[in-house]
This record gives C-alpha cells, sequence and structure tokens, in this order.
C-alpha cells in the first residue's frame, strides 16, 4: 500500500487524508496530531502525486 508517514509521530498521510474527509479543519488535525500545517500540505501533496497518473485509451474487449 502506498502511504506516507511523518518521521518521528505515528501519524500516516492516510489518517489525515481520512480525517480532513471527515470534516476536520486542518486546525483540529494539527491539534490532533500534532502536525504542522506544511505537514498537512505535504500529505496532500503526496496523495495528489500517487493518483496523478495516465491511463491508456480503452478499445474495447475482444
Amino acid at each position: 500500500m502506498f502511504d506516507k508517514e511523518f518521521e518521528g509521530l505515528l501519524c500516516s498521510c492516510s489518517t489525515v487524508l481520512g480525517a480532513l474527509s471527515g470534516g476536520d479543519s486542518m486546525e483540529v488535525i494539527s491539534e490532533d496530531y500534532q502536525l504542522t500545517a506544511a505537514q498537512i500540505s505535504s500529505a496532500l501533496e503526496f496523495s495528489s502525486d500517487i493518483t496523478d497518473f495516465q491511463t491508456a485509451s480503452y478499445e474495447g474487449v475482444a
């Protein structure tokens, strides 16, 4: 599985994304997980990087 853990912390990128998708603000996440705004932004950038791919065209099933 692709994920990123923040050095020295027991918090992964998926944890941050889950909190954001659940409606938590960056301020709440920062307090709950002792993360900086830069670390939260890094989680968003990381998730963007791993989902940014190009697909080949699909021409149908033979």
